[in-house]
């Protein structure tokens, strides 16, 4: 597969020593990388990922370790929706966590600067919390 040669990861630093690592290459293809995040462990945290995919020539992952997580999301919620905003080939606006496999998605309103995390989510961010 085509893809499978393909390492142009990165890591990226946003603000308050938040980093995360970007994925990004011309192929319209790159955005099915995310279907196998599980072949690249240094985007996985001890609780998963966060997973960003606003366009299909880019992925953004942060490995989630502790509750900084919630900086991350703070951070990568406008940056997102304006790569989703500006395309082209434009995928989701939403950030996703990884964990044990599967996503669930990260709902949020930057209007009203709501966030809703589902409940698996709320679960470990109370472990990390603690």
């Amino acid at each position: 597969m085509y893809l499978r040669n393909v390492n142009p990861r990165y890591k990226k630093s946003l603000e308050n020593e938040i980093s995360v690592y970007v994925i990004t290459d011309a192929s319209f293809y790159t955005a099915t990388l995310a279907l196998l995040i599980d072949e690249y462990p240094e985007l996985i945290g001890t609780y998963g990922s966060l997973v960003c995919i606003p366009h299909r020539q880019l992925i953004a992952c942060y490995p989630v370790e502790d509750i900084q997580v919630l900086k991350a999301i703070d951070q990568l919620m406008p940056i997102v929706d304006q790569l989703f905003r500006e395309g082209p080939g434009s995928i989701s606006p939403h950030i996703y966590w990884f964990q044990d496999g599967g996503y669930s998605a990260i709902s949020y309103e930057i209007q009203s600067k709501k966030i809703y995390f589902p409940p698996d989510v709320v679960k470990v961010l109370n472990q990390l919390a603690q």
